[in-house]
């Protein structure tokens, strides 16, 4: 089940973007999307005793010590770009908040609610999405906490 189907699936209401260009980076959803930077969502992957998906804002960085607080793991990393292809079969700047995976820890930096709407990958190639961050909220399946 792609991102969008899971969406449709929990009857959360977001609007699709077709994009002109493939982003990468939070900056590159910026010159594509055209919205602030603090409304783009990046999705980040570290490993330690099992993999941990984190989701911030793309004008905010993650805070280390606040994650190896919330995970009980010293030892987390960031990710390879190699990591990412055999967990998930796709490519740095194509993992988006909702992507399926079994046994792994996800994080959402609670700051995203002080903004009204956030926009991300879909995991389609040429598709964002955008949605208000009440309808994010009730479409998340993870811890939400302050890590950044």
């Amino acid at each position: 089940m792609n991102t969008i189907e899971y969406l449709n699936a929990k009857k959360i209401k977001f609007r699709e973007i077709k994009l002109s260009g493939v982003p990468r980076t939070a900056k590159d959803v910026v010159k594509i999307y055209g919205c602030p930077l603090e409304q783009v969502l990046k999705t980040l992957v570290f490993v330690g005793k099992t993999v941990i998906i984190i989701v911030l804002q793309g004008d905010k960085k993650v805070n280390m010590e606040k994650v190896r607080s919330i995970t009980k793991d010293k030892k987390i990393r960031m990710s390879t770009p190699n990591e990412i292809v055999k967990l998930f079969n796709k490519n740095i700047g194509s993992l988006d908040p909702f992507i399926k995976c079994e046994n792994c820890i996800k994080i959402l930096d609670k700051k995203i609610f002080s903004i009204d709407k956030v926009n991300m990958g879909s995991g389609i190639p040429g598709i964002g999405i955008e949605m208000a961050t009440e309808e994010f909220r009730k479409a998340w399946d993870g811890v939400i906490d302050d890590i950044t």
